[in-house]
């Protein structure tokens, strides 16, 4: 019974010197550049038919440059995750 008590200490002693420390590996991570494009606010369409083709057409250029932004922050994300990973492989 003893002999079984006295088998767990052992182990830990010798695991505890047999193991050596290594240096740390510091890794250094650039920040990401971009901040995500806000949404834009769209205008409210009114009743008129002349002023709401006029509002709609201001409204789809908004979208059209704000998904135009996106693509290229999504773009920007993908090379900047890409680089992290070379970073860290390495």
């Amino acid at each position: 019974m003893i002999k079984r008590l006295l088998i767990l200490p052992i182990v830990l002693l010798m695991t505890l010197i047999s193991c050596k420390t290594s240096e740390t590996l510091t890794i250094s991570v650039p920040l990401y550049p971009l901040a995500r494009p806000t949404r834009p606010v769209l205008d409210t369409v009114p009743q008129s038919t002349s002023e709401a083709l006029r509002v709609l057409v201001s409204n789809m250029n908004k979208l059209i440059s704000y998904t135009e932004e996106l693509e290229i922050h999504i773009t920007a994300m993908d090379n900047y995750y890409g680089a992290v990973l070379d970073i860290t492989i390495r």
